[in-house]
């Protein structure tokens, strides 16, 4: 009986093995999350796999797509660009490994940065994390975009700390930066307490110029519409409508006057009627008075195309938690399975809705105000190919 039991211990172990090792998938060499010959085994990784990024390797996941995948490591000198979207639950970076963000990256647990590992978000990307974020040793934070951390976030050795002068970085918990250096000129809000920095008490919590709730461009008969919306400005002089044809060099082809000092909804519209040929950027920058600049994300779109980017209304909005909210996409397959994703403006994730879209391509969903606290969200539309978001405000 004794060796009966042995041996059963014994398949067991090897089975949790095999289970264990079945869902680690790492890297075989450089080049794009998107194609099998990256990936060991010759298959992508799926949303219940482990990552790990290894042996110098860099991979690039492109503008566009999106994937969802369980904890991901990044380990000896390797390189991760993420310039479309990808959600994870927990983040390790370390030996001198580098993320660069253009897209969006949404952590549903914590980060750990180490052994010199670093982070930079770019002007055109998002990192929301709901957890927290740890550093040590030699790890770098590098923010030129939006950085959203529902948690803690701690320096507990040497490092440094970047905000940008077109960066934000939004903290709900408690900021220890430790020894860390913290430069830039772009500003630090910490809604907990704020503990061993050397920020200036300008950069810290400092009056966000204006809160921008919607930004989007569409297609119309081989023109395009960019438009976008405010829930609040301070001292807002201009906006600058810049386009792209590669998503790296931009030129301003368009200026609209902002409202100055508001606290109401305020919706703004430009029409591009000689849009560049096949796929083109597009990216919102605003000046203040003082002509301090905020960029915002960066959109693309083939005015050319027949498949248009989808479009995404939530009304009515702002809402107040009395309200009932609708949510309408429109623009993908019939059947298509659709995953709705509601998130608090730090990262943290309220609501997920699975849909599908009807025969005109369209998602219905109502969604009740009163289960969402007063504050902004960010509403993901994410199918098999296609990914858009909005912002929400419940008043």
């Amino acid at each position: 009986m004794v060796k009966k039991k042995a041996i059963l211990i014994i398949v067991l172990s090897i089975l949790v093995r095999l289970s264990i090792n079945a869902s680690l998938i790492h890297t075989i060499q450089n080049g794009n999350w998107e194609n099998t010959s990256t990936w060991i085994g010759g298959a992508l990784p799926g949303i219940s796999d482990d990552v790990q990024i290894d042996n110098t390797d860099e991979i690039t996941l492109l503008t566009g797509n999106s994937y969802t995948v369980n904890d991901l490591w990044m380990d000896n000198v390797s390189t991760l660009n993420i310039n479309g979207n990808l959600t994870i639950n927990n983040f390790y970076v370390n030996n001198v490994a580098t993320l660069n963000v253009s897209g969006t990256l949404t952590i549903q647990g914590n980060v750990n940065i180490s052994n010199n590992g670093g982070l930079t978000i770019n002007s055109s990307g998002t990192l929301n994390v709901s957890g927290s974020l740890t550093a040590s040793t030699g790890a770098s934070l590098s923010v030129y975009g939006d950085v959203n951390i529902a948690g803690d976030v701690t320096f507990s050795g040497s490092g440094d700390i970047y905000i940008d002068n077109d960066g934000v970085l939004t903290i709900d918990g408690n900021l220890a930066a430790g020894s860390a250096t913290i430069s830039g000129t772009g500003p630090i809000y910490v809604a907990g307490t704020v503990t061993g920095t050397n920020a200036s008490d300008s950069q810290i919590n400092a009056p966000l110029p204006i809160e921008l709730i919607s930004f989007d461009v569409r297609a119309d008969n081989n023109i395009v519409v960019v438009t976008w919306q405010t829930a609040s400005e301070i001292n807002n002089d201009l906006f600058t409508i810049e386009r792209s044809s590669d998503g790296i060099s931009f030129e301003e082809i368009n200026y609209i006057s902002g409202s100055g000092n508001s606290n109401v909804l305020q919706s703004y519209i430009f029409t591009d009627y000689y849009p560049i040929d096949g796929i083109s950027y597009y990216r919102l920058k605003q000046t203040d008075f003082d002509g301090t600049t905020e960029i915002f994300k960066t959109l693309s779109i083939n005015p050319s195309a027949n498949n248009y980017l989808i479009k995404l209304k939530i009304y009515p909005n702002p809402a107040t938690g009395y309200d009932q909210i609708t949510i309408k996409a429109e623009g993908f397959e019939e059947g298509e399975d659709v995953l709705i994703i509601i998130m608090s403006n730090s990262g943290s994730v309220t609501t997920q809705i699975n849909s599908q879209a009807n025969y005109l391509g369209d998602v219905n969903e109502i969604i009740e105000g009163s289960g969402l606290r007063n504050g902004m969200y960010v509403i993901w539309i994410r199918g098999n190919t296609k990914v858009i978001n909005s912002k929400l405000i419940i008043n």
